[in-house]
């Protein structure tokens, strides 16, 4: 029995329908991604979906690097092994990162970010990890964490990449500039597609010079 949050068993009409090869450069396999994308947009209440091969490392990397630029202020919380591989990717983005520590046994609330942004004035992005893979750990009051990060200038980025499906999620009435998940946890499907849904307001991810990536850049306009 797994007790980690994936890779999943994968329902057998899902491997039955990875059995058709199609053209990728057919119009069949555009509608099917332009339906995929539609039906994320739908789940994560966002803007604009980008699917693309890879891990949810992959999908988490390439937030950073299309949505950040080297130099800039960002503060991340961890509560272990997976925020601290964000902060590791963040670093690697040339950022200067501020980090709040948690616990396995706290519970992060909106005093905790109103104060975290508060000693960090100079801080525009915060990156969160909606479900900590390694404790278990989710933040469940996101919606709550994401206004009050919004009140103060901050822009918010979130790792739901063993959340999405399981736990609330909705980019646009949160106020949630950019999330990154997988396939192969929450949405049950079969590994290496990697997604990230925005919101209007980061419709158009850019690219920028910057430092080595583990990962690869979104270029997507809407």
């Amino acid at each position: 029995m797994m007790l980690i949050p994936g890779p999943v068993n994968v329902p057998s009409s899902v491997a039955k329908a990875s059995d058709l090869v199609v053209n990728h450069r057919s119009q069949q396999f555009r509608d099917i991604v332009m339906e995929a994308e539609g039906l994320l947009n739908k789940f994560a209440g966002s803007e604009r979906a980008v699917m693309t091969t890879g891990s949810g490392t992959t999908a988490v990397e390439s937030m950073i690097f299309s949505l950040t630029s080297p130099g800039d202020d960002v503060g991340a919380v961890t509560f272990g092994e997976f925020g601290n591989r964000l902060i590791d990717s963040l670093h690697r983005r040339g950022l200067n990162v501020s980090t709040l520590n948690m616990t396995e046994n706290d519970v992060l609330s909106e005093d905790n970010i109103r104060d975290f942004i508060g000693r960090n004035s100079r801080m525009k992005s915060l990156f969160l990890v909606q479900n900590e893979t390694g404790n278990g750990t989710s933040i469940h009051n996101m919606r709550k964490i994401t206004l009050a990060a919004k009140d103060m200038g901050v822009r918010v980025f979130v790792d739901s990449v063993s959340a999405f499906g399981g736990l609330p999620m909705n980019v646009r009435d949160w106020g949630i500039d950019a999330v990154a998940t997988c396939s192969q946890k929450g949405l049950a499907s079969v590994p290496w597609h990697r997604n990230s849904s925005a919101g209007r307001r980061n419709g158009r991810y850019g690219r920028a010079q910057g430092r080595y990536s583990l990962s690869i850049w979104i270029l997507a306009y809407p």
